[in-house]
């Protein structure tokens, strides 16, 4: 697969892949008891997991094709992002936070730090879909 067409296919799963996250934030969780919920809130967590990582490795794809930089770290992908105005600087901030929380969340596992981090999740949904609104221009 050429390198444009890899793009091409990583951001149609980080499209997708934010559609998900969205509808599982949009589940009411007062419809079910406290396992459900907590079976519910742990999926929306693994669907931002999965939805920051597709980004990170969007973001990452879309320097190597399209400014051929090579970027190692998910943090620096959004900062590079950023340093081109592709977004504001409060969607910036949001998505530094959401990668730092991706961090916390899956490298050490506390109750705490979940409580933390899922008020959140709307706010990083945004942002996400902020992003790769702001990538699409540059996919095709």
């Amino acid at each position: 697969m050429k390198n444009g067409e890899r793009l091409l296919f990583l951001y149609n799963d980080l499209s997708a892949a934010i559609t998900s996250f969205e509808k599982s934030l949009n589940i009411d969780l007062v419809n079910y008891d406290e396992f459900e919920t907590d079976v519910l809130k742990n999926g929306q967590i693994q669907k931002f997991e999965y939805t920051i990582e597709l980004l990170w490795k969007t973001l990452k794809k879309y320097f190597e094709v399209k400014r051929e930089n090579i970027i190692l770290y998910p943090k620096d992908a959004v900062k590079a992002f950023f340093a081109e105005s592709a977004v504001d600087e409060e969607t910036y901030l949001v998505l530094m936070d959401a990668m730092e929380s991706r961090n916390l969340l899956s490298h050490t596992y506390k109750i705490e730090m979940f409580d933390l981090i899922y008020p959140q999740l709307k706010n990083y949904e945004k942002a996400i879909r902020y992003a790769c609104a702001a990538l699409k221009p540059h996919t095709l």
